[in-house]
This record gives structure tokens, sequence and C-alpha cells, in this order.
């Protein structure tokens, strides 16, 4: 889902676990000389993924924000530390539920602001998180 509010992601843990997610933040799409969409997520360290069609361009965008949960978690510090790490600040905090902005006092970051597509996405994370 496409919208044009400020980045912010929303962490959710049930039982000290990664349950949820929520995303906002701008992405940018771009076509390949083979065809493939080729997606950039640089408020997540640049994260890429690429997909075949638009229609999997939201499940390649999902994925890849599933898989850094997933480092995060079992080979970083904790997705939180790791977000930090990257530029986002803590806003709110409590045992279940984190909030993270960008900070808007960064010119770099306002410049990505204006560019490129905001999505929105909401993931449900638990049963994907508990094979991994």
């Amino acid at each position: 889902m496409k919208t044009s509010a400020e980045p912010i992601i929303e962490v959710i843990r049930h039982n000290e676990k990664l349950s949820s997610l929520k995303v906002i933040m701008p992405i940018w799409n771009e076509l390949g000389e083979d065809n493939k969409i080729y997606t950039k997520m640089p408020l997540l360290g640049g994260l890429k993924t690429y997909s075949i069609n638009e229609n999997d361009t939201d499940i390649a965008v999902k994925e890849a924000i599933e898989c850094f949960c997933i480092a995060s978690e079992r080979y970083g510090n904790g997705l939180e530390n790791e977000l930090e790490n990257i530029g986002w600040v803590i806003t709110s905090s409590s045992d279940i539920r984190t909030v993270l902005n960008i900070d808007s006092s960064n010119s770099m970051f306002n410049l990505l602001l204006q560019t490129g597509e905001t999505t929105a996405l909401d993931l449900e994370l638990e049963k994907d998180l508990e094979f991994a």
C-alpha cells in the first residue's frame, strides 16, 4: 500500500519474541535491463530485492523485510538495535511495543523522503520467525 506518511516502524513483541511489524518508508523501484523490477529500501541499510513483475513486487518487499528481521534477531543484536545502528531512533518503548522514526533534522533523510514511493506494510511475523 502506498502512502505519504513519515517513515515509522512499529515493533510488537509477545513473550519477548517478535510478533508483528508495521513499516512505513520510501522505496524505489527500477526496471532492469533484464525486465526484472529491482526495489531498493534505503532506510533499511540499502536493502535490495527484485521481482519478475509488479504483482510480485509487494511480496518481494515483504519477504526482504522478513529476512532482515530474521537476520537481526538470530545473528545481530535484535531488530531494534539493528535499526538504531542504521539511523532509526526509538521514540517510545515498552515491553511489548517499540516505535522507531527517522531523525527529521537529518537533511539526508529528508531528501530521501521526497523521492521514491512510500510504502506501508503490516507484517505478522511470529509464525514465520518460529522456523528461523
